[in-house]
Parts: C-alpha cells; structure tokens; sequence
C-alpha cells in the first residue's frame, strides 16, 4: 500500500507540457502522454533548474517571477540599509538581485519584447540608488549612466549585451555545449576575410540575436582568443 502511494506520488511530479508557439493553433485537448501505463498530467507552464517554460514559449511569466523575487528582496535592502555600509549593501545586492537578474538573461531577454523588460530595468534601477544610498531623492535628480559607472554595476540592457557577447565568444571557439554549436557555422576562406572572426548563422530569433550582438562588437574583441582577457576586455568596452 505504501509502495503505492509513493508510486502515485512519483507520477504525480512527472508532467508534460505541449509546446505551441502559436496561440491560434488547437491544444490538442485529448492528447495524452504515458510513461509506465500512467497518463502524464499536462501543465501549461513548469519549472526547470529554476527557469519558468510555458507552453507558448513566451518569456512573460520569466520576468514576472523575477519582479517578484525583486519586490521582496529590495524592499529588504531598502530596510537594511541605513543600518549597514555601502561595501555590505553592494554585496546584497549581487547575493540576492543580480543572480537573479543574469540567470538566462541571454534568453528571457533577447526574446522578449522592450515593454516587457522595462519592469525589470526600473526595479534594477531602485536597486542601485538604495545601494547608493540616494533612493530618498527623486528619480529625476539621478543619473543612471553615471550612478552605475560610478557603482561599477552594469544596467540590465548592457548586462543582457555583455553575457550574450560571452555567449557568442563561447560558441565562436566551440566551448558551448554540441547542441548550441550546431546551430551556427564557420567561416571558411582561402584567405583571410574580414568575416572569419564572425558567427554566421540560418537560423533566426535567438541565434540571429546571439550572432548580430557578437559580431557588432570590434574586431580588436573578436579575435582575442583567451576567454579571459575577453571577459575583461569586453566588460570595459561596455563600461565605457
């Protein structure tokens, strides 16, 4: 009887979700999946290593559950913070903002629409002046650029640019994973182009993203083969 329930259980956990990019298209209410003679249980949206998928492939629910998560946690520092030092304050704000704001930014936002990630830059942008101990002036006193250069904190759209370009660093020398490489192609010349050091791509949507972000940035960037001269590299240039 117990190794019956836990069974249930454990079907219980286990559920699909029906892929359909297209809201016009048919649910396909009936179709059914079975693992072990047990009907799946269909979801329209489930978590996976803590990244939200939805069944439409839209990113909207992402962000949400990010603004959410934002709420809490910078109304927490806003508390905190006459009470601790700006070196203590910078630290919350990497520990319990910034991971949250990096984790699969290179999808949720080059697939996203700018409305949607507008909500996300101006919780980051709270974020910043309540590390910077200004959130008590208003808004129009303060200027993001130089706040976040000054606070050596990058902005969400130059954030989204600096992990895509590494992304697509990655992709050049082959270090991604197969399943991402095989999406994009290798230039190959007798001689030496001025496109050998670009990602070339057929396919559209992310990958087109990743390529036109990568091979926008200057040569000087592109044809540096450490990944972590790179990183530094491209972390000034966007600084900058």
């Amino acid at each position: 009887m117990v190794g019956e329930q836990q069974n249930s259980k454990k079907y219980e956990e286990i559920h699909c979700l029906l892929v359909n990019r297209s809201s016009s298209i048919p649910k396909y209410e009936e179709f059914e999946l079975r693992y072990n003679n047990q009907a799946l249980l269909r979801k329209s949206e489930t978590k996976l290593l803590g990244f939200i998928l939805v069944d439409t492939v839209t990113w909207f629910d992402r962000i949400k559950y990010i603004n959410s998560k934002f709420c809490k946690n910078i109304n927490l520092l806003r508390l905190c913070r006459p009470y601790i030092r700006f070196e203590y304050a910078r630290i919350f704000y990497f520990q319990f903002i910034f991971c949250h704001l990096i984790y699969g930014i290179c999808i949720y936002h080059n697939l996203s629409p700018d409305y949607a990630t507008k909500s996300l830059y101006l919780q980051q942008k709270r974020a910043l002046r309540i590390v910077a101990d200004f959130h008590r002036l208003p808004c129009y006193f303060i200027n993001t650029d130089t706040l976040s250069r000054s606070l050596k904190l990058s902005k969400l759209p130059d954030l989204a640019h600096y992990f895509t370009c590494i992304l697509g660093f990655r992709i050049f020398h082959g270090t991604s994973p197969d399943f991402i490489c095989a999406s994009f192609d290798e230039a190959e010349h007798r001689f030496c182009f001025r496109d050998r050091f670009n990602l070339h791509t057929l396919k559209k949507h992310l990958e087109s993203q990743i390529s036109t972000t990568f091979n926008n940035l200057p040569l000087e960037l592109r044809s540096l083969a450490s990944f972590t001269t790179f990183k530094s590299s491209l972390y000034h240039y966007i600084i900058s």
